[in-house]
């Protein structure tokens, strides 16, 4: 028999018949599920993965069965397909993956956190220069950077203008590696703005 028409043949056993996403959603997460939802979809025809890669079609409740009796989970890895793909797996490796690729996901997301740069308000060339490089090697890394000044005493009444300027002049230097997220502003007795690295151009 040709695939195409085993497709066509599965299609029309499985017409009529609903795949609840929330169903399945709980058969991948392990929740254990009602009779009455089971019901809904243990006739559904699925394309079975075989240890080996090859598959094989069969009824979703007789791949239950068969892992229920090894302690194994049928988990759907492609529950849009025609017919809906489905592993017998062990589901600690399965939830342990997902935590691992969690733990990844979260790892990289602190990764890409904002470092603080503070710029003194009378700072010197060679201070600057060390600050810039600084700044470039946290961009190079994927993190924004909030550049801060400080104003105290009289500098706060008399140097504001000065320090928004020189945050400005910073990020000029920068520009080459980073884009301005948000304007140079005084806050509080701070001045502070905030760079994010520079997305290379697409070729």
């Amino acid at each position: 028999m040709s695939l195409k028409r085993r497709q066509a043949e599965t299609e029309m056993r499985n017409k009529g018949l609903d795949l609840p996403s929330d169903v399945v959603n709980k058969m991948n997460s392990g929740e254990r599920m009602p009779m009455s939802e089971y019901q809904k979809i243990k006739d559904w025809i699925v394309l079975r993965v075989l240890d080996d890669g090859t598959k094989e079609e069969t009824r979703l409740c007789d791949a239950v069965d068969e892992a229920a009796a090894a302690g194994l989970k049928v988990v759907f890895v492609a529950k849009d397909a025609k017919p809906p793909v489905v592993r017998i797996m062990d589901f600690s490796k399965v939830l342990q993956e997902k935590q691992q690729q969690q733990k990844a996901i979260a790892k990289k997301a602190m990764a890409t956190s904002t470092k603080e740069l503070r710029i003194g308000f009378n700072i010197g060339q060679h201070d600057l220069e060390f600050k810039i490089r600084n700044a470039e090697a946290f961009f190079a890394k994927g993190h924004k950077v909030k550049l801060l000044t400080r104003l105290k005493g009289a500098d706060f009444y008399k140097g504001q203008e000065q320090a928004l300027k020189q945050l400005q002049t910073l990020a000029t230097k920068l520009e080459d590696v980073a884009t301005v997220e948000k304007e140079a502003v005084i806050h509080e007795r701070n001045a502070h703005m905030l760079l994010k690295p520079k997305v290379p151009d697409a070729k």
